[in-house]
Formats: structure tokens, sequence, C-alpha cells
């Protein structure tokens, strides 16, 4: 929220009561040792609206999720009387991930190459275009 410390590092985190999503990828990174994060710190919620609710209620310090999680969560959730979009506040990105699509061994060449090919011309289309430039930095 503003008026706190903006949070750019895990080092800035650390004696922050941040909240997560339980059982994601996101709680993983924040257990790493290297991260030095107290797993006490880490509240965990089955929902990112808890994670919002939780944030304007003060009972955590730090939401710990992807930007665009985020920035659609506060849109729709703040009433713009009381909180609005400049009520809070969002860190530099401290930790990235990539995506995979999975299959099995048994899943045809066919099918993996068909499903890649229109992965990228969908990555030429204005649609994609328009969902990107959504996504911040």
């Amino acid at each position: 929220m503003k008026g706190a410390a903006k949070v750019n590092t895990f080092k800035e985190a650390q004696n922050l009561r941040i909240g997560v999503i339980a059982g994601s990828s996101y709680l993983a990174i924040l257990k790493r040792p290297e991260n030095g994060l107290l797993e006490d710190n880490i509240e965990t919620v089955a929902f990112d609206s808890r994670n919002f609710s939780k944030l304007i209620g003060k009972r955590i310090d730090a939401w710990f999720t992807l930007d665009i999680v985020g920035i659609t969560t506060i849109k729709n959730s703040i009433d713009g009387k009381i909180l609005t979009e400049k009520s809070f506040q969002i860190g530099k990105a401290i930790a990235k991930q990539e995506k995979y699509i999975g299959t099995t061994i048994d899943t045809p060449k066919e099918l993996i190459n068909k499903v890649h090919d229109a992965i990228e011309s969908f990555k030429k289309t204005s649609e994609y275009t328009k969902i990107i430039s959504r996504i911040p930095n």
C-alpha cells in the first residue's frame, strides 16, 4: 500500500508478512533458502482476492503475485471512493518463471507441432498484442 516501503528485493521483504497463494510456484519461490525469508512470515490463502483483503486490512505487509493479477484484482475490488489504484504500489519484478505446456510421451508429434504453430500464429495477431499491452512493463 502507498505509505509503506516499496518492496523491490527479497532482502527488503525479509521482515514483512507476505501473502501468497497456497501450493503455488510463488510459494516455492518465497521458501527458497537463498531468498532469506522466514517461513513464519509467509501467509498462504486459496485465492488472490483474499490476499487483497488481507493487504488492505493490514494483516499482511506485501502480496507476492503476478503484477497483472494484482492490478486486475485491485481494479475489480476497489470502490474508487476510499481506495483507488493510486492507493497501491507495485515493486520491481524479483522473480521470473517460464511457462510450459506439458504432454505425455504418447502425445503425437503432429499434435505438438499443431499447438506450437497455433501459439506462434496467435502471437502475430492484434488480439495477442492487445492482451500483452495490458501487462505492465
